[in-house]
Formats: structure tokens, sequence, C-alpha cells
């Protein structure tokens, strides 16, 4: 599946602009805005591969939603350096998507 500014679902994550988080099929939903620094966001990259129902897909297609919505390399960890980002919405609004 591309990525593009378009793309608003990886996999079974979708993307809920309102409420700025990715939402799995199954009903499990992650904050973005709880994914402001490098260690939040592997932190809930781990609790979803840690889940019981998720899959390597599910796990793939959520760090690929992180990845088009965050730009992770560039806000939270340009050149191995620990970053914090201090608006999420705004940052994913940067990114070509929309954040309520």
């Amino acid at each position: 599946m591309p990525e593009t500014p378009h793309t608003t679902r990886w996999g079974h994550w979708t993307y809920d602009a309102t409420s700025a988080t990715l939402n799995h099929d199954d009903g499990y939903k992650v904050t973005l805005d709880e994914c402001a620094t490098s260690a939040e966001a592997l932190n809930r990259i781990l609790e979803v591969h840690n889940a019981k129902w998720t899959t390597p897909e599910d796990v793939g297609y959520f760090v690929m939603g992180i990845r088009a919505l965050l730009r992770p390399q560039k806000t939270l960890c340009s050149m191995g350096q620990d970053k914090r980002i201090d608006d999420v919405r705004a940052a994913i609004r940067e990114n070509g998507y929309p954040a309520g």
C-alpha cells in the first residue's frame, strides 16, 4: 500500500483525524498525542507488538501509519538524537494530514 498524504488506512489500522488516533478494526486505539517522544512512540509500538491479538502484519502496518503521520526519523530521532514533538497534531498537519 503506497504512502501518500491521502492514505489514511494501513492494513487494519485507520487514522481518525478528529481524535488523532490510529484505530485497529478490532477496536484498539492508539492516541498519537501519546507519541511525542521517541521513547513514547517505541513504547506504543511494543505495546501493539505484545498484544495477543496482533499479527506481524498488524505491527508493520502500525509502524507504517506512525511513519506517515509523525515522520519519526525527522521529528523524534533525527541523527539518533532523542527529540520531542511539542504539538503532535501540528506535526501531523505539517505532514499533509488533517488533525483535530
